[in-house]
C-alpha cells in the first residue's frame, strides 16, 4: 500500500508586540531571525506606528540617534516629488533603474510613500484586501519609500526599480475622520517596463 507524503504545514511566525505611547514605545531587545509577525498596541492618545530600521555592522542605536543629530548634506535628487492631500506628483515619470527622488510635503496633512512591488498576477485592490484583513503573505513586497513628514520637512529615497507592476500607498491616518489616505485616493498603480 502507498501513502503519498504531504508536508507538514510551516509554523506560524512569532508575534512581537510593540506598545506605542506618546513619544515613547515597549518592544523586545531583540527579535528572533526569519518572518516575524510585529503587532502593535496604540497606549496613546495620538496615532502610532512604527518603523523597523536595521542597523549596519557594528552600529548601535545611539550611533543612529548620532548620525540623525549631524546629518550630512542631501543627496542629488534627479526627481523631485510632491505629497499632497491624496496624491503625489513627480517631476518626471518613475523608470526602471536607480533614482534619487526628493520628496516634499505641501502645506496641510503629513503624508507617507510605501512602494510595494505586486506579485505577478496581484492588483492594488489585492493589496488593499490584505491591508484590510492581512492573512497570510502580502500579495506584493516593499521595495521603498519614505517615512512621514510634514510640509517643509524633506525626504530623499534611493530607489532601484526592476520591470513590473508596482503600487505606491499612504497608510496614515486621516487627521478630519481617521481613515487611511490610501481610503481616499492616496494609492496608485504603476507599471514599469
Amino acid at each position: 500500500m502507498f501513502f503519498p507524503l504531504v508536508a507538514a504545514p510551516a509554523p506560524a511566525p512569532p508575534v512581537v508586540t510593540i506598545g506605542f505611547h506618546d513619544f515613547s514605545f515597549d518592544a523586545p531587545a531583540t527579535l528572533p531571525a526569519g518572518a516575524v509577525t510585529f503587532k502593535g498596541v496604540n497606549l496613546g492618545k495620538n496615532p502610532h506606528h512604527g518603523i523597523l530600521i536595521k542597523l549596519g555592522a557594528g552600529k548601535s542605536a545611539n550611533d543612529l540617534v548620532a548620525a540623525l543629530a549631524k546629518p550630512g548634506p542631501p543627496p542629488t535628487a534627479d526627481i523631485t516629488a510632491s505629497m499632497s492631500d491624496y496624491t503625489w506628483s513627480f517631476s518626471k515619470p518613475l523608470t526602471t533603474g536607480r533614482h534619487v527622488v526628493k520628496f516634499t510635503t505641501a502645506p496641510g496633512q503629513p503624508h507617507e510613500l510605501v512602494i510595494w512591488k505586486l506579485a505577478p498576477g496581484k492588483t492594488v485592490k489585492d493589496l488593499a484586501a490584505w491591508a484590510e484583513k492581512p492573512a497570510g503573505p502580502p500579495p506584493a513586497q516593499v521595495v521603498g519609500g519614505v517615512s512621514p513628514a510634514q510640509a517643509g520637512i524633506d525626504n530623499y529615497a534611493t530607489l532601484n526599480l526592476t520591470p513590473g507592476n508596482y503600487a505606491l500607498v499612504c497608510f496614515l491616518p486621516d487627521a478630519k475622520d481617521g481613515k487611511e489616505h490610501f481610503k481616499h485616493g492616496m494609492v496608485q498603480e504603476l507599471t514599469l517596463k
